[in-house]
C-alpha cells in the first residue's frame, strides 16, 4: 500500500515540478526581455528630454545674443562710451557725468528685465568704465572683466561660461554676454557686457514638463574639482545655489557631462541621460529612479506569480485526481499479490 501511495506522490510531484520549472523559466525570460525593453525605452525617452532641454537653453541664450547685438547698435553707446573711457580717471568731470546720465536714461530699462543683473561697459583693455547698477558702481568701476572676457574678440559676440564671482554678484552664479562696442565711426573701442543670472536661463530647463514622478533635470557645475548640481535657492527661481550630488551614480554621470561627453545608462538605483552644455562649463543630467523605470516589470512579475500560483494549485488538484485514476488499477492488481 505504501509503495502505491509513494508512486502516486511521485507522479504528482514530478508533474508539478516540471510545470513549476517551465513556468519559472518562461517568467524569467519574459521579465528579463520586458526589463530590457523598458530600459531601452526609458533611456531613449530620457535622451529625448535631455536633448530637448539643451535646445531650450540654446534658444534662451540665442535670444540673449540677439539682445546684445541690438544693444551694439545703440547710438547712445556709440556716442557716450568714448567720453567715459577718456575721463574714466576723473569721474567728476562734467563730460563724464553728462555721458553717464545719457546712458542711464536709455539703459535703465534693463533694470526691469527679469534676470538681468547688470550692464557693463569696458574699454579695449577690459577695464570697466560703466556700471548700470549704481549700488555696485564703486566696487566694479576700474576692475577688469573676469575670465574669458579679458581678451574678448573685437568682432564676435560670445555668451558664457557660467561662473561664480564675488566681484560680479555676491557669489551668485551668472554668465556674461559680451560683444564689441564701437564709436560713431564704427571703430572698436571696448566691450558691452550683459550680466545675467544663470537661474533665468535655467528656468525652462528645470521645468517638470514631460517628466515622471521621480524624474528631474539637474544642471551641474564643477568647482574646485568637485561636481555640484545647480538648483533653485529656497524656491526662488531667480537664484541658484550649488547642491552636492549625494548619489554616486548621478555624480559619475554629471562628471561625464562636464568632461564633454554624452551618454545614457541605467545603473544601480538611477537611470539617466547626460549632455555637456558646451561653452558654458555646465553639464545637464536627466535622471529617474530605476524603481520607476522597472515598475511595470515588477508589476508583471507579481501578476505572473499570482497566476502561476493559481495554475499550480489547479494543476495540483488535477494531477492528484488523475493520479488516483492511474494508480487505482495498480492497486487492484496488487491486492491479490498481497494475499499470497
Amino acid at each position: 500500500m505504501m509503495s502505491n501511495v509513494s508512486f502516486h506522490a511521485k507522479i504528482v510531484l514530478g508533474f508539478l515540478g516540471l510545470l513549476a520549472i517551465s513556468i519559472g523559466t518562461l517568467t524569467w525570460f519574459a521579465t528579463t526581455s520586458y526589463e530590457d525593453h523598458l530600459r531601452r525605452t526609458s533611456l531613449s525617452h530620457l535622451e529625448e528630454i535631455a536633448d530637448g532641454r539643451l535646445e531650450r537653453f540654446r534658444i534662451v541664450t540665442g535670444a540673449l545674443e540677439g539682445e546684445l547685438r541690438l544693444a551694439r547698435g545703440y547710438r547712445n553707446i556709440q556716442q557716450n562710451l568714448p567720453a567715459l573711457i577718456d575721463h574714466a580717471d576723473s569721474r567728476g568731470d562734467p563730460r563724464y557725468l553728462q555721458a553717464r546720465s545719457m546712458l542711464d536714461q536709455q539703459l535703465g530699462a534693463y533694470r526691469q528685465v527679469p534676470g538681468y543683473v547688470d550692464l557693463l561697459l569696458a574699454d579695449r583693455q577690459g577695464r570697466i568704465v560703466y556700471v548700470l547698477d549704481v549700488e555696485r558702481d564703486g566696487p566694479l568701476l576700474g576692475q577688469e572683466l573676469p575670465g574669458a572676457f579679458l581678451e574678448s574678440s573685437p568682432s564676435a559676440v560670445q555668451v558664457g561660461p557660467a561662473f561664480r564671482d564675488e566681484r560680479i554678484e555676491d557669489g551668485r552664479f551668472v554668465l556674461l554676454a559680451a560683444g564689441p562696442a564701437t564709436d560713431l565711426a564704427g571703430q572698436w573701442i571696448g566691450t558691452i557686457v550683459f550680466v545675467v543670472d544663470v537661474a533665468t536661463l535655467l528656468r525652462p530647463v528645470w521645468s517638470a514638463e514631460g517628466l515622471g514622478p521621480t524624474a528631474r533635470v539637474v544642471v551641474g557645475h564643477r568647482e574646485r574639482d568637485e561636481v555640484f548640481g545647480l538648483g533653485p535657492a529656497g524656491g526662488d527661481e531667480l537664484r541658484v545655489q550649488p547642491m552636492k550630488l549625494t548619489d554616486d551614480t548621478a555624480r559619475e554621470m554629471m562628471a561625464e557631462a562636464l568632461a564633454g561627453r554624452r551618454g545614457s545608462r541605467a545603473s544601480g538605483d538611477v537611470a539617466g541621460a547626460w549632455r555637456p552644455v558646451e561653452g558654458f562649463d555646465l553639464g545637464l543630467l536627466v535622471q529617474q529612479d530605476a524603481s520607476e523605470v522597472f515598475a511595470p516589470a515588477a508589476e508583471l512579475t507579481r501578476n505572473v506569480a499570482l497566476v502561476s500560483a493559481a495554475v499550480l494549485l489547479v494543476a495540483f488538484l488535477g494531477v492528484l485526481a488523475l493520479g488516483r485514476e492511474i494508480t487505482r488499477p495498480i492497486r487492484r492488481i496488487a491486492r491479490p499479490a498481497e494475499g499470497i
